[in-house]
């Protein structure tokens, strides 16, 4: 997930979109998001989006000029044409599974696993 901290302050908005966007609670919509995953047992990764919007998902070339429009993400490089929001939320979810791949797991604290000298008859 993409980390939202400071967003209102990064964000630049035309003067009737304030109001709205200033309304809404991003620590509560986190903070759901985080219930919701807790429940299903899922865990909730916080990535730096920083270049998300520029990078492509297909191939990995990053430059601003991939960004056409709001809207529009098309690549310098390989040529892909791609909602720009989604392009950026598989580059989100993409840093997300390297984090993930790169926490260890306690073989002790993982369900049902003991170690053999640690059983008893």
């Amino acid at each position: 997930m993409e980390d939202l901290t400071n967003i209102r302050e990064t964000t630049n908005l035309r003067r009737e979109q304030r109001g709205v966007f200033h309304n809404w609670s991003f620590y509560q919509l986190r903070k759901f998001i985080e219930y919701k995953a807790q429940a299903k047992g899922t865990p909730v990764l916080f990535v730096n989006p920083k270049n998300t919007s520029k990078t492509c998902s297909h191939c990995g070339y990053l430059a601003p000029g991939n960004r056409k429009s709001q809207t529009l993400f098309t690549c310098q490089a390989c040529g892909i044409s791609l909602n720009a929001d989604f392009n950026a939320s598989q580059n989100i979810r993409q840093l997300g599974i390297s984090l993930l791949s790169s926490l260890s797991v306690n073989q002790r604290n993982v369900g049902g696993y003991r170690p053999a000298d640690k059983l008893t008859a």
